[in-house]
């Protein structure tokens, strides 16, 4: 007889292992590190001066004379048109303010096309838009303010020095800062001179409030001076040059210097909080986001410090496709859609966002255990297939539990200490106590 053939058991073999698709960050999420290319760019061509934004678009004068709309939403150009210019562009109420040759023009935002133009003596070369206010300066010395919805000039004055930085508006008042270390304010609806206070050197960015202005220097000092006559209320001392604006939250105050230093002060007294060393030499003043600031350096990388003690947040450094570092064009921007944007000297434009969670894997449904041969039928022959009973239901595999995904361990940020206050305050005056939280200014405005 021939030999009895044996059963043989279904083989259970493992399914590919399988990913989520990417997850989405929530609307909500704050902006935190590791940060990610939401999009990247490249110009047509090198940017000639830092570019505008507004909350759709970024505006670039590039080299070969060309004005370009890009979409801060996915990165793609919206339009471009020929438009020689003199300084950088300035982008609000719908409009781009640029200055050539034959003066000071606007353009809609939507496709470039002229809307007005105004003929200005002597080339612009700084130009500002802020609530409806368009403010030039020009080569010829005169500060000229307009309106923007149609470029009419509303009053010029001769300020008798050129801006160092960008003008500040706070309620009806214009801030200047000039390059002979004056700082003066003038009434924003007639130019008349309001106030000046002179500083041993120039200074740099201003931040201004209704009641307060503050501004470092290039004389190693951080001042908040009153804005009803411009004295000082109180200074600090730094190693080096303040670099850049300040920004501010409803406690304290940030700055960085060219000592390579991040500071908080206290916004009301002026006394610090805390210090941290920079990783780089900062290029300009911090990004201030809902739990973060971001520092950036000369070369096109981002360094992240928690506002709470200053600890090290995160790092984020841009190459080149050969790997060479690459410096940055204008200081980053940071979008209502909490992404940064950044500009690199060779055209290169990228939207960092916060990193989606990784997708955890899911895992294969188990194997089936071997089935026993029904009682009473045929023995299955070497190397067929197994057939269910006839009207019998093929049985289901129960699915194993997905497999959590591998958690994150968050180091525990290096404890900070408080170096003791050094700070001057206004004569007669005491400062506020370290921590104090002083009321909130409420910053006014006028349209013109």
């Amino acid at each position: 007889m021939p030999a009895e053939p044996t059963v043989q058991a279904p083989v259970a073999v493992a399914a590919p292992a399988a990913t989520n698709p990417p997850a989405e960050v929530p609307a909500d999420e704050p902006l935190k590190f590791p940060l990610h290319a939401a999009w990247t760019a490249t110009l047509a061509d090198v940017p000639s001066f830092p570019p505008a934004y507004d909350s759709g678009f970024g505006y670039f004068a590039l080299r070969n004379d060309q004005l370009a709309a890009i979409s801060l939403q996915d990165g793609i150009e919206a339009w471009s048109v020929e438009c020689p210019t003199t300084s950088a562009p300035a982008a609000g109420g719908g409009l781009v303010f640029t200055a050539g040759a034959a003066g000071i023009e606007s353009r809609s935002q939507k496709d470039g096309q002229r809307v007005w133009i105004r003929p200005i003596e002597g080339p612009v070369t700084s130009l500002y838009w802020d609530t409806g206010w368009l403010i030039a300066a020009t080569d010829k010395g005169p500060l000229l303010v307009a309106r923007a919805t149609d470029g009419e000039v509303l009053w010029q004055r001769d300020l008798g020095a050129p801006l160092h930085t960008a003008p500040a508006l706070a309620g009806d008042r214009l801030y200047l800062s000039l390059k002979d270390s004056r700082i003066i304010a003038l009434s924003l609806q007639t130019g008349d001179e309001v106030w000046t206070h002179t500083l041993d050197k120039p200074g740099a960015g201003i931040l201004a409030l209704a009641e307060r202005l503050y501004v470092g220097s290039l004389d190693d000092w951080f001042y908040c001076l009153d804005t009803k006559n411009g004295k000082r209320k109180w200074r600090w001392r730094n190693d080096a040059d303040v670099v850049g604006m300040p920004v501010i939250d409803t406690r304290r105050i940030y700055f960085v210097a060219l000592d390579n230093m991040l500071r908080a002060l206290n916004r009301g007294g002026g006394s610090l909080y805390w210090k941290r060393a920079l990783p780089m030499r900062p290029s300009s003043g911090p990004l201030l986001t809902e739990t973060l600031l971001i520092v950036p350096g000369l070369a096109a990388e981002l360094h992240g410090f928690a506002m709470a003690d200053g600890a090290p947040a995160g790092d984020f450094v841009l190459k080149g496709s050969q790997g060479e570092e690459l410096q940055l064009a204008a200081p980053p921007h940071l979008t209502t859609k909490k992404t940064i944007v950044i500009l690199t000297k060779n055209g290169q434009l990228q939207a960092l966002g916060t990193a989606p969670p990784a997708a955890a894997p899911v895992a294969a449904p188990a194997a089936a255990p071997p089935t026993a041969p029904t009682p009473g039928a045929a023995p299955a022959t070497p190397g067929a297939v197994p057939t269910a009973a006839p009207g019998a239901k093929p049985e289901t595999p129960a699915p194993a539990p997905a497999l959590p995904a591998d958690p994150t361990s968050e180091s525990t940020p290096e404890p900070t200490t408080k170096p003791e206050p050094v700070f001057t305050p206004e004569p007669g005056t005491e400062p506020a106590e370290p921590g104090a939280v002083p009321a909130p200014a409420a910053a006014l405005t006028h349209s013109p």
